[in-house]
């Protein structure tokens, strides 16, 4: 877990889910729902804490789509509804680029020979957490690697805790 600090505020982030900011505080009040153990991320609903990435996010119905006349096709992993939900980035680890106390850099990549789920591209992930007197700041950047266009959407879920029971 890399702990970032700056002023009054504090972030855990961990590298080897997805990059996941799990924790955000400031003056030691939470901003964030955080787990109380990491199992928690096991043993529950791995979207409920910190700000997890979803790629591609929210459902595809029948788990596809086209995109520039190519059929992108993934798993249905929500078969009640017959849906793909989400995607697995969210536990997909990161590698550490840069750190210091306030600031961490991170990537993940997806290769031809090791692909991202069922996506056809290959691309690098690049997610930046930088601490300061304003607060949390997040930067992704999606670098296309393969040769076609490839589409991208990317969200995340950030549930305050006041919001949380």
């Amino acid at each position: 877990m890399i702990r970032l600090h700056s002023h009054s505020y504090e972030a855990n982030i961990l590298e080897e889910r997805g990059g996941n900011c799990i924790r955000l505080a400031i003056d030691g009040i939470e901003a964030l729902r955080t787990p109380d153990t990491l199992t928690d991320f096991d043993t529950e609903n791995p979207y409920l804490y910190g700000m997890p990435l979803l790629y591609p996010p929210n459902r595809i119905s029948d788990g596809w789509f086209t995109f520039q006349e190519r059929k992108h096709l993934f798993p249905i992993n929500e078969p009640a509804i017959g849906c793909f939900l989400h995607g697995e980035l969210h536990r997909t680890p990161f590698q550490v680029i840069e750190q210091s106390s306030k600031y961490v850099q991170l990537q993940y990549q997806a290769t031809t020979q090791q692909p991202y789920m069922t996506f056809p591209h290959a691309f690098t992930l690049t997610l930046a957490y930088r601490l300061n007197m304003d607060g949390l700041h997040q930067q992704a950047t999606f670098t296309n690697d393969s040769k076609q266009d490839m589409p991208v959407a990317l969200a995340l879920h950030n549930i305050p805790t006041s919001f949380c029971s």
